[in-house]
């Protein structure tokens, strides 16, 4: 009676009851105890159970399946197979070229070596150094067959009976010439259905180029290989390239211009081909002021230039929605070697003179692209371009004549940044690219900050709505600022120090001093014009354009006193 009074008479049961958080019992469900309460129902529609075989004949597409993996009880992965195809193929080509030359300056075949003495043409053999031929008419003349130095056949005399009567000499150097080149070709690369992943390429080349003048010929061997890469949408491409060219003689010291003048200035009573030197040892020529040009060429096929070129280039590339990526990078090295010489008797160098010029080159170049085309559609586009290249060469010049090396190093900056935008309405078509570049450089005296550049046009189509009578107006507005090129000898220039009659001594062994402290070479170049189309099969054009250049640089010779 006292535990009823004291929970105020309510049932025990009750009082527990409230005491406890009532919940609903779940059903919980599962294989295992499905297996145990239900009897074992087959499912028709499960793998294990189909009563079809899945074989590779089964479907066109079956083999495209590459992996099925089940992820749950009713979950299944099905991974796709993508077909990977490699590929190789190559081609070897073999070319035989035969050239001849093509017309050269007509010259007198008709009056000897000499000039006019009291009013007749007298004839003056090469003892005595006469450059003219304004002697007499050589079928006047006939050699009288006695001992002579110049010429086997004897001096010329005024002919009469029992002489051999005269001849002019052909003293023509050209001759047909051969040539021949080989290249080998293989290409190994990857598919992905259609997408190619990979290519490895290989090309091997081999040439040689005759010229014109006797025995003079070159060599070129190329050895290239790239690959490239497409690796979820990175693009990348390595390159390597390596160039080889000999020749036994280059146009540096301004040889094959005096081999040429002299071939053509040698009098018809002479004969370069007779013989090349003198009792003496010195060259046989009409002149000591000239040259026999069999004699400059005399040289046993001898090799005189080398030049070995290496190159490495790198690239790769990436897009992303609206945004491109693009970078490449480049290093190249060049290895130059050349021989310039002239033996005893050449004119303008009676002793002789030999140098051996070597150059070094090495040149790296990165280049970084990024692009960004803003949200639009067919009828209004504009995009973001800017672009950064830098330029890092250097180049080192020993002549072993004087003794001397000169060293050139610059490194060079530009800053490119663009805007472009076309519209696209109907029969109307516009365009317009704005943009500005820095050209920021260590041997420049003053780096350039303002470069702009503009294009526009505009494009009306169908005009008076007759088909495919187009009309275009466009124009453009470009300044560029650059300095002249390190890597180039100007040793050329020299002839600027000589007299005309004084080409002779014509030789190049001074480099310039500095490329340091110099103005940029500044150009300004605009251009207008309009094009009419009608129809597919005609068209009018008209192009205005106009160029201006300053600052024109060219080294000459600073006589410190």
């Amino acid at each position: 009676m006292l535990v009823i009074s004291s929970y105020q008479l309510k049932e025990l049961k009750t009082i527990l009851k409230n005491q406890v958080d009532e919940k609903y019992v779940k059903a919980v469900h599962s294989k295992a105890y499905d297996s145990l309460i239900s009897k074992n129902i087959k499912d028709h529609f499960s793998i294990e159970n189909n009563g079809t075989a899945l074989s590779k004949s089964s479907d066109q597409y079956v083999n495209n399946v590459r992996k099925l993996k089940q992820r749950n009880d009713s979950t299944y992965i099905l991974k796709g197979f993508k077909r990977k195809t490699l590929y190789f193929n190559g081609s070897f080509t073999t070319s035989v070229e035969v050239k001849n030359r093509n017309a050269i300056p007509e010259v007198q075949h008709q009056y000897v070596q000499g000039r006019s003495e009291n009013g007749n043409p007298v004839w003056k053999g090469p003892e005595t150094n006469e450059l003219f031929s304004f002697g007499p008419d050589i079928s006047a003349l006939g050699f009288d067959g006695q001992p002579y130095t110049y010429d086997q056949n004897g001096r010329l005399v005024q002919w009469m009976n029992g002489l051999s009567r005269a001849k002019g000499y052909d003293n023509d150097l050209f001759k047909t010439i051969v040539g021949y080149s080989n290249r080998l070709n293989a290409n190994l690369f990857i598919k992905e259905e259609y997408v190619e992943k990979f290519r490895l390429s290989l090309d091997l080349g081999q040439q040689k180029d005759q010229m014109y003048f006797m025995d003079q010929f070159n060599n070129t061997h190329t050895f290239k290989t790239k690959f490239t890469a497409n690796l979820g949408g990175y693009v990348m491409n390595m390159a390597f390239n390596y160039d080889e060219n000999k020749a036994t003689n280059v146009n540096r010291a301004g040889l094959f211009n005096r081999i040429y003048q002299n071939a053509l200035l040698t009098p018809v009573s002479f004969s370069n081909a007779q013989q090349l030197l003198l009792n003496d040892g010195s060259q046989r020529s009409y002149s000591q002021y000239a040259d026999n040009p069999s004699f400059l060429l005399l040289q046993n096929n001898q090799y005189h230039y080398l030049n070995n070129q290496r190159q490495v280039n790198f690239s790769a590339a990436k897009t992303w929605k609206g945004f491109k990526l693009n970078i490449a990078q480049s290093y190249e090295n060049n290895s130059i070697w050349n021989l310039d010489r002239y033996k005893l008797s050449t004119s303008g160098f009676s002793n002789g003179i030999y140098n051996e010029r070597t150059q070094k080159n090495s040149l790296y170049y990165s280049n970084i692209q990024g692009a960004y085309t803003l949200p639009g559609n067919y009828d209004f586009k504009n995009s973001v371009l800017f672009n950064f290249i830098l330029n890092d060469k250097k180049s080192e010049v020993y002549n072993s004549l004087t003794d001397q090396k000169y060293s050139y190093q610059r490194t060079s900056q530009d800053y490119i940044l663009n805007y472009n935008m076309e519209i696209y309405d109907g029969d109307f078509e516009a365009g317009i690219n704005l943009g500005n570049s820095f050209y920021v450089s260590n041997t420049s005296h003053k780096n350039s900050y303002w470069l702009p550049q503009a294009n526009a046009y505009v494009k009306f189509a169908d005009v008076f709505n007759w088909n495919h009578f187009n009309f275009k107006i466009l124009g453009s507005y470009t300044r560029l600022s650059s300095e002249p090129e390190i890597t180039r000898s100007y040793a050329f220039y020299a002839t600027t120090l000589l007299e005309a009659e004084n080409n002779n001594q014509y030789f190049p062994i001074r480099e310039v001093e500095t490329f340091r402290g110099l103005s940029n070479i500044n150009t300004i170049e605009w251009k207008a014009g309009a094009r009419m189309n009608i129809g597919y099969h005609f068209s009018l054009e008209e192009n205005i354009s106009e160029g201006k250049f300053r600052m024109i640089f060219f080294p000459f010779l600073k006589i410190i006193s």
